[in-house]
């Protein structure tokens, strides 16, 4: 994709020592057209692949880039239901947390759950058994 600084910086030497008759300011124009030529190819490249990945544009695509795009979308909804049933699980575990700070009130039991107090932490581990 990129190119590093330190490929670009050789690649700008080369072109400022090389024997053509034009001078710096034609070279780093030049040099910059390039590169804004290869950036409009990134842009097109990610606009492509983001249609792709909507599911538009895909009609002319080969049945080997469909097999893979289909792969790169299973990953990555793999990813994104493993991240929702981690935050599902969290908030199940603080739910139930919370019944028990419930229950302990109901059964007047005084509770001080700050975490900054030794009580605090006394506190929880009672609650882990409740």
């Amino acid at each position: 994709m990129g190119l590093s600084v330190k490929a670009t910086i050789e690649r700008y030497k080369k072109a400022s020592d090389s024997s053509n008759t034009g001078s710096v300011a034609e070279v780093n124009a030049q040099f910059y057209q390039q590169e804004a030529e290869k950036l409009r190819n990134q842009i097109r490249n990610l606009q492509n692949t983001n249609r792709h990945m909507l599911g538009e544009s895909v009609g002319g695509l080969p049945m080997k880039e469909l097999m893979s795009l289909e792969s790169r979308l299973e990953k990555g909804i793999s990813r994104i239901r493993s991240k929702k049933n981690e935050l599902l699980f969290a908030e199940i575990e603080y739910m139930q947390k919370k019944v028990k700070i419930v229950k302990c009130t109901v059964n007047d039991i005084p509770v001080d759950i700050s975490f900054n107090q030794t009580a605090g932490l006394s506190a929880l581990c009672f609650l882990e058994k409740v």
